[in-house]
């Protein structure tokens, strides 16, 4: 019966904010390149414990006047990353190409991330200052979902990814704070 509905395409967003006693002009470097994050600074949970992998740290790159960085995580994940946009202090927009990224041989890795059911569209962070020392952190991420039950991937994938944004937004503020 499922075979007889057509696969759509939808689009979808997730965001999380928090604020960091910090400056944007602090803040800014350390979300372009995430510095390396401790066991201590990264609370992890239930999804870390099922296998998917934590965030470690991303390092910069410039290649043909392109900037990029190489976001790396547990288990060997890779993942690299276009900046698209950027606005000192304010915004930075990532475009994830998988193609160059370094996936684990993992079913999941190679179902949803290299799959056609799945596919990021933008991750960015927005920065907006309270005070001197006080800045509301957004992290986004812009998706789409093709498949004939879409309401069942996207409960699983908004999950997954807000649980990614909180965990890596609250360990970025720990790291940030202690500084």
């Amino acid at each position: 019966m499922e075979k007889s509905f057509p696969d759509r395409t939808q689009d979808y967003k997730v965001s999380y904010s928090l604020i960091i006693n910090k400056s944007p002009e602090y803040i800014f470097p350390n979300l372009v390149e995430v510095p390396h994050l401790t066991d201590q600074e990264y609370k992890e949970g239930f999804f870390q414990f099922i296998g998917i992998p934590r965030p470690i740290e991303s390092n910069l790159f410039q290649e043909n006047g392109t900037q990029y960085r190489i976001g790396q995580f547990t288990d060997g994940l890779a993942l690299y990353e276009t900046i698209e946009k950027q606005v000192e202090n304010r915004y930075v927009n990532y475009k994830i190409d998988l193609n160059k990224s370094q996936l684990r041989d993992r079913p999941t890795d190679k179902h949803i991330l290299k799959g056609n059911n799945f596919e990021f569209v933008n991750i960015y962070y927005n920065l907006s200052p309270i005070s001197s020392d006080q800045t509301k952190v957004t992290l986004s991420c812009d998706y789409k979902i093709t498949s004939k039950m879409n309401f069942y991937a996207n409960f699983w994938a908004k999950l997954v990814i807000k649980d990614f944004e909180t965990r890596l937004l609250e360990a970025i503020k720990v790291k940030l704070e202690m500084q």
